[in-house]
This record gives structure tokens, C-alpha cells and sequence, in this order.
């Protein structure tokens, strides 16, 4: 026998935070609501946060807007489980978002994940997602993140990973490596407040490869605790290969962004050692 569904709308603020607070995150992919069916409001309240002593922000801009067709997943327990998939519906100048979509009737407590990802899962109250080895360089993919939704249906998400940004005025296929498992499955944790309050990770991988199909800024999601031994790029075009390696170490931690700037002029067409600089220009963000 079917089971009952009640519409479920999410109402979002985008917002970025340090490691510890909100941040604000695109999402999203709805349905319309059906004729008689409760209506849940999420409110997903979240602020941009940038470090102090830096003018510049994170993607050129004081605000991380929704976009329509931000898509987030949806998780809930009860019942034995259930997910679902909600489309951000923007609004307030892109401020805010509003999610519907339609849930199980026994559904009562949410989880959610952005972006969405068919490899995204619920298991005993923590969340499941995985950085992948591949990744397209967009700042939307590669901001991974949870929340648990409060008794209101507000979502506060926070990040699940740490990031490296970067420009680049070429295009190939871009090799990153930076030390030991730096992608595979993050292990979201929730408090008693319902707050993310820890991940784990299980490292499979010590590559990442993006496509780089024109000049522009890239970024990239590393589990949230890696140990940059170094930084090592390898840009491939045709039958041209060039490098760029840096053995100066950095720590991750989750929600940190290094931005490493303009990192054109920094190839090389020798192999390691011959490509390495000591004195890579990195900047820190705090979100």
C-alpha cells in the first residue's frame, strides 16, 4: 500500500562561516506540491563570512547566490529510511532559496546534502559523501555539505571538506596531488543541538583530475583533514605536458580554503625537481 506524502518546502539564506558556524551553500531539484498536502517551510539562514585583512571573498563577490536548479538531497530516518531530491527556488535577489519536494508521511527527521549526488547516503543518523577523484572545477560541486534539519525545518549547512583555489590562462587536463588520500568518503557527524559537529574520512585516492577548458578560477574539495607535504600540478594538452611543484607543506582542515592565486606562470616543461618553487604564494580563507 502506498504510503501518504506531504510536501516539504525549504526556504534558504545563503551564508559562509568559519568551520564552525553556518555557511551558505547553492542547492537543488522540486516537485510541485500536491493539492491538499501539508506544507513544511524550510528556512535556511546563511551568512558569508570572509577573513579579516582580505578585500577579495570567496568567487569574486561578497555573496554566494542561489541559482534555479541548485539541487540538494534529502534524507529522512523514520520508516526505515527514505530520500528524496529538491530544487532551489531563489528569491530576495538570490539571497534565499525555497525548496519543495515531497516526503514519506511517517518522515520526520531531515538530512540534507549539497550538491546532490546519487553516492550521498543515510546510516544511523550520520551522512555519507564522497569527494570524488573527479571533479569539474566549479565552486557549487565542490562545495560539499550537511545539515540536519532543526524542529522549524531549518537547515543550517556546514562544510564538509577544505578547498584549494586557483586561476589558471591555459586548458588541458589538470593533475592535482598534494600528499597521501586526499579524496574518497567524508562521515558527517550531528550533535545533540543538531549541528554538524565532526566528520570522518576514509582516503582512496592521492589524485584529482579536472578538466580545464578555458582561462578562468578553479577550485577543488579535499577531504576535510589532509596534510599538504606539497603541491604538485600536472597540466597535460595534446602532447605538451607541464608541471608545477611546490614543497611547501600546509595543513587542511574542514571549511579552510588555501587560494593559491594565478598559478600560470608557474609551469614548467622540466619534470620535478626542475619545477619546483619554494616560494608558492598561498593565501588562506576562512568559511
Amino acid at each position: 500500500m502506498l504510503k501518504k506524502y506531504m510536501t516539504i518546502m525549504a526556504i534558504s539564506l545563503i551564508a559562509f562561516s568559519s568551520c564552525q558556524d553556518q555557511i551558505s551553500i547553492p542547492g537543488g531539484d522540486g516537485e510541485t506540491q500536491a493539492p491538499g498536502n501539508e506544507e513544511i517551510i524550510y528556512p535556511i539562514e546563511k551568512t558569508f563570512y570572509s577573513v579579516d585583512g582580505f578585500s577579495k571573498t570567496l568567487l569574486n563577490s561578497t555573496q554566494v547566490l542561489w541559482e534555479t536548479g541548485d539541487k540538494i538531497n534529502l534524507f529522512w530516518s523514520e520508516g526505515g529510511g527514505g530520500s528524496t531530491s529538491a530544487v532551489a527556488a531563489p528569491f530576495n535577489s538570490n539571497a534565499n532559496a525555497e525548496f519543495r519536494t515531497r516526503v514519506a508521511e511517517d518522515a520526520e527527521t531531515f538530512y540534507a546534502v549539497h550538491p546532490y549526488s546519487d553516492e550521498a547516503s543515510l546510516s544511523d543518523g550520520k551522512v555519507t559523501v564522497k569527494v570524488p577523484t573527479v571533479q569539474d572545477g566549479t565552486f557549487s560541486s565542490a562545495c560539499i555539505a550537511a545539515a540536519k534539519a532543526d524542529a522549524d525545518h531549518h537547515l543550517a549547512f556546514k562544510h564538509m571538506v577544505s578547498f584549494v583555489e586557483f586561476s589558471i590562462d591555459k586548458c588541458g587536463t589538470l593533475t592535482f596531488s598534494c600528499g597521501p588520500n586526499i579524496a574518497g568518503n567524508v562521515t558527517a557527524t550531528f550533535g545533540e543541538d543538531g549541528k554538524l559537529s565532526s566528520c570522518t574520512q576514509t582516503g582512496s585516492s592521492d589524485v584529482i583530475t579536472i578538466e580545464i577548458p578555458c582561462s578562468g578560477t578553479y577550485y577543488i574539495a579535499l577531504l576535510p583533514e589532509v596534510e599538504m607535504d606539497y603541491l604538485s600540478f600536472t597540466l597535460t594538452n595534446g602532447s605538451t605536458t607541464e608541471y608545477i611543484l611546490s614543497t611547501k607543506p600546509k595543513t587542511m582542515t574542514r571549511g579552510k580554503l588555501i587560494g593559491l592565486g594565478n598559478i600560470t606562470d608557474r609551469f614548467s616543461s622540466k619534470r620535478p625537481l626542475g619545477a619546483t618553487t619554494e616560494n608558492f604564494e598561498i593565501f588562506d580563507y576562512i568559511f
